[in-house]
């Protein structure tokens, strides 16, 4: 746990908090590469992202633009909870509460994309040179059909 100032004061965060806040906070540019289909399509993405901790959560914007000029925006709040951190956003429902996991910040939620839903693991590391590391992977019926790395 560790004290951060906020717009009330001060207040107690958990370790997995402030990874998050490590990671999602702030202006940012992500740049990275969604596979799918055994490998068989790629896209390359960019993604311009804001994050901002006031009332005890965190607000993250996203905007993702693909190499093929497809663009998509979402909203995340990630806010506190007695068995980890949670997350909401569209098209998304929490499956497990994100939690840290050697030294990678995991959530792992159901996502929809298009007409199918997926199970989605996401997850955050921070660098040493104030990058952050994002992998994700979307399987359907367990099988891996997606893998983002940024």
């Amino acid at each position: 746990m560790s004290e951060r100032k906020g717009a009330v004061g001060v207040m107690t965060v958990s370790a997995a908090m402030e990874v998050a806040i490590r990671c999602l906070g702030g202006h940012k540019r992500w740049r990275g590469c969604v596979r799918g289909l055994f490998g068989l399509w790629s896209r390359e993405f960019e993604i311009v992202s804001a994050g901002m901790f006031a009332s005890a959560a965190l607000t993250f914007l996203e905007r993702m633009t693909f190499s093929d000029g497809a663009v998509a925006e979402r909203e995340w709040k990630i806010s506190e909870t007695e068995s980890g951190l949670d997350l909401k956003a569209s098209k998304i429902k929490l499956v497990r509460s994100g939690v840290l996991q050697g030294g990678w910040l995991v959530f792992e939620y159901s996502l929809r994309l298009g007409a199918f839903s997926c199970r989605y693991v996401d997850r955050f590391r921070p660098a040493e040179n104030g990058q952050v590391q994002n992998r994700g992977v979307a399987r359907i019926m367990g099988i891996p059909v997606l893998r983002i790395e940024a």
